[in-house]
């Protein structure tokens, strides 16, 4: 094989410096692009051309090396979120499971601490499962895209930060309210919530390494990009589900793509309108479980203090649902940054 031009050398040294040894495999990475460089090269001197023009050509084909080096950076990016993404998973079905597991321990008359705690961690835990389908809206998107960007990666790992640190203060506060309620755990519930921790904790690292590799390949990254909003992501993703049924059912699919657009440009349009609808479907699920437990029957002291107790209920799912939604809404892009109709 052709020996190396002092260009091929540069340009190989550059790329080097560029790639971050405790991520990437660097030698790998060289070696590949090394020997594609001297293939170009032979090719180019074979027909003809001189050392230098041969050696400038095969190094323009092959592209700049911020941009080469932010390639494979990226390839790394997109392992370590998709492995967050898989413990995020993982760590916020086992804080699910520690808040219907805290649910049904009858906590003891005068432990307001647990109770809180068990509200409280009932709630983190719906922030968590909303966050964790965020983060499935944009891992379909973002598999679609060839070179993401730093951008669209950092969205990703902005939803996986909420659902992994609402899956921990679920865990830690449904953890107080059970061992509030039971010191001494049976061998099941104990093993259960050390898996829920050990799982959050597993989470929270690997969102962190994430983090790291996408800090790296931010600074390689100079191009603005940014991702399309969660609703616009949920339309994308139903778009891809819908339309393969589409060929073997025709018009219902048809139909539900067209009340899927129509729901979602109404929403697009009306961020108040949706929070509110969201906050009322909530506050209503709720307020029924609450009837359904404890009933309408007896005497009416009990029927009022029942329905007293699903008024509250709703209000507070609703308007934390409400608050949540704007809150969330810069950190997560549930909305583009200018609402309105997206075509």
């Amino acid at each position: 094989m052709t020996a190396a031009h002092p260009v091929v050398d540069r340009y190989l040294a550059e790329l080097s410096a560029l790639l971050p040894a405790s991520t990437v495999p660097r030698q790998a990475v060289i070696a590949e692009i090394r020997d594609h460089l001297l293939c170009e090269l032979e090719m180019r001197l074979a027909a003809g051309q001189s050392a230098t023009a041969a050696a400038n050509d095969a190094v323009a084909r092959v592209g700049d090396a911020r941009t080469v080096a932010a390639s494979f950076v990226e390839v790394i990016t997109r392992r370590a979120v998709a492995r967050a993404e898989q413990l995020a998973t993982v760590s916020v079905l086992a804080s699910g499971v520690i808040v219907l597991f805290s649910s049904r321990i009858a906590i003891a008359p005068g432990t307001i601490i647990g109770a809180v705690a068990g509200v409280v961690g009932w709630f983190a835990a719906q922030v968590s499962a909303v966050a964790l389908v965020v983060v499935w809206l944009r891992g379909q998107r973002l598999r679609a895209y060839r070179h993401a960007g730093a951008g669209i990666i950092g969205l990703s790992l902005r939803a996986l930060a909420v659902a992994v640190g609402a899956a921990a203060v679920a865990v830690g506060f449904d953890l107080a309210a059970v061992i509030r309620a039971d010191p001494w755990l049976q061998l099941r519930p104990a093993i259960g919530l050390g898996f829920a921790v050990v799982g959050t904790a597993a989470a929270a690292i690997s969102l962190v390494r994430a983090a790291r590799r996408a800090g790296q390949l931010r600074g390689l990254d100079s191009a603005e990009t940014s991702g399309a909003s969660a609703l616009e992501d949920l339309r994308w993703t139903a778009h891809r589900i819908v339309e393969p049924v589409g060929i073997w059912r025709g018009r219902p699919a048809a139909v539900a793509t067209l009340l899927l657009d129509r729901a979602v440009n109404w929403a697009l349009r009306h961020r108040a309108g949706a929070a509110v609808v969201a906050g009322m479907g909530a506050g209503s699920g709720l307020a029924l479980a609450s009837l359904r437990e404890h009933g309408l029957g007896g005497t009416p002291h009990q029927t009022l203090l029942s329905a007293a107790a699903a008024a509250v209920q709703f209000g507070l799912e609703g308007g934390a649902v409400v608050v949540s939604v704007y809150l969330f809404d810069r950190m997560l892009r549930l909305w583009p940054h200018r609402a309105g109709r997206v075509r």
